[in-house]
């Protein structure tokens, strides 16, 4: 899989957060589909949500974050195979 840097067509917030995250998407992204991602520092993965599928009505993912320990993670979030946004999410 190939890693592309942060873009800004990808919007995380809040972060830090205590609940849920919300992942905001650029039109760029209707109609296609994503994965999201969530591992902690171990590399322990903790929530994957596959073939999302983005339109025009619907360009944000929630995450709700309460059933997983306080902590440091990263977040990615992958379309065509590619890794289009990676960030560190802090849980508190």
């Amino acid at each position: 899989m190939d890693i592309v840097e942060k873009i800004t067509e990808v919007q995380l917030s809040p972060n830090p957060t205590a609940n849920d995250v919300d992942i905001q998407l650029s039109d760029d992204f209707i109609g296609k589909s994503i994965n999201i991602e969530l591992y902690d520092i171990t590399g322990k993965k903790y929530i994957v949500r596959q073939n999302l599928k983005i339109d025009a009505d619907n360009k944000t993912a929630i995450l709700n974050l309460n059933d997983i320990p306080k902590g440091i993670y990263f977040l990615n979030v992958v379309s065509d195979n590619k890794t289009i946004y990676k960030n560190k999410l802090v849980k508190l």
